[in-house]
């Protein structure tokens, strides 16, 4: 089940669901307001909220248990989903995850719906993003290095 990171949408999966599905069941979705999907309401847009639409696109899928992929942002918002249903996860693989210390990206009770988040998802599609990301416009959002546990 993979997940698209921050900006992205499910079509960021396409090569690997093309190259993975001749053995495996593969699934990717956008999350609500990203790609294809429609915007739900005035629902604050928290990693919490985004950890629990999913497990309902889970069961709404049929979907007991898997090796859940998550990248960049969602690589959190996966983590979280472990925390709350274990039962779900075979596996996980976390690509290019945002420092879980960061605290200020990733507070499960933030909002991110507004700001650089909220344009995210209107600047995705244009590429926009890619070009600040290799510019290195966005370099005050990459994470601290320093602060990862020894174990990582």
């Amino acid at each position: 089940f993979m997940m698209h990171g921050f900006g992205g949408n499910s079509l960021d999966w396409s090569w690997f669901q093309r190259n993975l599905s001749t053995t495996n069941r593969v699934c990717s979705y956008d999350r609500m307001g990203y790609g294809r999907s429609l915007e739900r309401g005035e629902q604050k847009r928290t990693s919490d909220r985004l950890s629990e639409e999913t497990f309902q696109v889970l069961q709404a899928l049929n979907i007991d248990e898997a090796v859940f992929v998550g990248h960049s942002f969602a690589g959190f918002n996966t983590r979280m989903l472990e925390k709350e249903h274990p039962e779900l996860f075979l596996g996980m693989v976390l690509i290019d995850m945002v420092n879980p210390n960061n605290t200020e990206s990733c507070d499960p009770n933030e909002t991110y719906s507004s700001g650089i988040f909220g344009l995210g998802r209107y600047l995705a599609p244009t590429g926009i993003l890619r070009v600040m990301q290799v510019t290195g416009l966005l370099s005050g959002f990459e994470p601290n290095i320093l602060k990862l546990p020894t174990e990582v």
